[in-house]
């Protein structure tokens, strides 16, 4: 049970035992002190035999008056907690259920062995039309969003707010992968008009992904962690108002072993290179060569790195492996200039989560430093599309990187934004 419902059902034990209390404090006091009231209260012998004689109608009236503020003060009560209950459970903004209530929904249908799906809705454009429009055009664009998204989805369907951008749709049990495409198809199609705000009109799409429970994860986390996995296939195809769907038990937990196991090769710097030479046609002389980084891992074999650089993306780990990558061609190249006076210069790769981060640059001085590296025998590769993306950053990391010695070269030109 979640904290805050449990919190609100002490609440409510507490205030029942306390209304209780006060009826059995009365009833006992009444009872212990009606005699020496009417006593006091009783000038003579007359009087005091007529206080007697209405004791039980006093009990009675003062027992009325204690139940009827127990009854005001419980209804009082219970406006707060339903107050409260609603705002924990409803998401301000939208008036949609929040995340929490959407994976109790799934908890709950899990328990039915009944299989049902789930359909996460990710909105592109909304932190652009922030930055654009302001917050609160961006907030009424958001209302009008969950309300589109509500208009389309059926009257079983749990339509709930994730979080910024993000929606959820939880369909209920029997209701499949067919049910689950064909709503979202109606709501990529109810989002083919665009939003008018103040005579303003907003064009969004829609990155959609689906998940099938119980193939797809037996309890909610996972099921979520599923479609979290499909919407970044949908915006790393950058498909819009394409459903793509989860992967199943076994592919989760090949993916789960393979993120195991790539952290284990972090840790044990299991990651090596090869080197690719550049030879110089003209005297057929080896020039440079490239170090391409290759995973031995010891019960998988070599593992491509298109197999396992993307997952590492994901994590947060490409720093590592660049960084172990670095090291050892750099160490290469050092070796190589013990034995002959005019090394050859190299090449690395960098991806563009390494030129995201700032670490790139200590990491690069390091190693030069570290093996003597002059930097103008080093050249480091950068992929056309991300300078493309990214031009001020880049700008800046190519500078800093310029200035330690080191040559900068364009990787796939011809492939992205220069062969429009």
């Amino acid at each position: 049970m979640p904290k805050w419902r449990k919190q609100i059902c002490k609440d409510k034990r507490c205030v029942a035992a306390l209304t209780g209390l006060v009826y059995l404090a009365a009833s006992l006091a009444w009872i212990a002190f009606s005699d020496q009231l009417a006593a006091f209260l009783a000038t003579n012998k007359q009087e005091l035999a007529a206080y007697q004689a209405y004791k039980g109608f006093g009990f009675v009236t003062v027992m009325s008056v204690l139940v009827a503020a127990g009854a005001y003060l419980l209804e009082h009560r219970r406006e707060q907690v339903t107050e409260i209950l609603h705002s924990i459970r409803t998401d301000a903004l939208t008036g949609l259920p929040v995340g929490a209530v959407a994976e109790e929904v799934i908890e709950r249908q899990l328990e039915r062995d009944a299989p049902f799906s789930v359909l996460l809705l990710d909105v592109r454009q909304l932190a652009r039309i922030n930055d654009a429009l302001g917050r609160s055009v961006c907030d009424t664009v958001i209302q009008r969003v969950a309300q589109r998204i509500r208009d389309n989805a059926g009257p079983a369907d749990v339509v709930a707010r994730l979080e910024g951008d993000k929606f959820i749709i939880v369909f209920p049990p029997g209701a499949g992968e067919e049910r689950a495409r064909g709503i979202g198809a109606r709501i990529c199609s109810a989002f083919s008009e665009p939003i008018t705000v103040d005579d303003t009109e907003v064009n969004l799409d829609l990155w959609l992904a689906m998940a099938i429970a119980p193939r797809d994860g037996h309890t909610a986390a996972v099921v979520l962690d599923s479609c979290e996995r499909a919407l970044q296939r949908a915006k790393t195809a950058d498909q819009v108002c394409t459903v793509f769907s989860g992967p199943g038990d076994s592919e989760t937990r090949t993916v789960l072993k393979l993120e195991a196991d790539l952290r284990r090769a972090i840790r044990e710097q299991q990651f090596g290179i090869v080197l690719q030479p550049q030879i110089d046609l003209h005297t057929f002389r080896v020039v440079g060569a490239e170090a391409l980084v290759r995973w031995h891992e010891p019960h998988r074999g070599i593992v491509s790195p298109a197999e396992f650089i993307p997952v590492a993306e994901s994590l947060g780990l490409v720093g590592d492996i660049t960084n172990q990558v670095l090291e050892k061609a750099v160490e290469q190249w050092s070796a190589w200039s013990r034995r002959d006076p005019e090394p050859i210069r190299l090449g690395i790769n960098l991806s563009g989560v390494d030129l995201n981060s700032k670490r790139i640059i200590s990491s690069v001085a390091a190693a030069l430093n570290r093996h003597r590296m002059p930097g103008h025998y080093l050249t480091l590769e950068i992929t056309e599309t991300w300078l493309a993306q990214n031009p001020e950053i880049a700008l800046s990391i190519v500078e800093r990187l310029r200035a330690l010695g080191a040559q900068i070269a364009v990787d796939d030109f011809g492939t992205g934004y220069s062969s429009l």
